[in-house]
């Protein structure tokens, strides 16, 4: 069996294994990948596009980007406290992206608000935090 064989024959299976379907991985190997890897199942990273006074008082609603149906949102709050590292609450889990209001905030105190999208498959990463006041 001649070197490029070889390559062929146990290198690609070997990248397409470490890479597990992510397209940006395979392509740094050097290889060309036949066609798009099917995706993973795991939800992607939610964006959080604003946060919004709620319909009451000490409330935030949450508006993201557009996932898609069928999922969950677990959605967790940290208070800022300067030079300290954020620690978040439990989180809060709901279905809907259209409903996603944390009712009693505390009043005029800054939060981080971040949220992850999951489905049977997973979790997805956590969203970057945002900050918010609520009033």
């Amino acid at each position: 069996m001649d070197v490029y064989n070889l390559l062929i024959d146990k290198a690609i299976p070997y990248v397409n294994s470490i890479a597990n379907g992510d397209q940006a991985l395979i392509n740094l190997s050097g290889f060309r990948a036949n066609k798009a890897p099917s995706p993973k199942g795991i939800p992607a990273k939610v964006v959080i596009k604003k946060i919004t006074d709620g319909g009451t008082p000490e409330s935030a609603k949450i508006i993201i980007a557009n996932m898609g149906s069928g999922l969950m949102y677990k959605v967790q709050t940290s208070p800022v406290v300067q030079g300290a590292a954020p620690s978040y609450a439990p989180a809060i889990e709901t279905t809907s992206s259209k409903k996603l209001v944390l009712p009693n905030l505390e009043k005029g105190k800054e939060i981080l608000i971040r949220i992850a999208a999951s489905n049977s498959k997973g979790t997805g990463d956590w969203s970057e935090p945002y900050s918010f006041i609520p009033r």
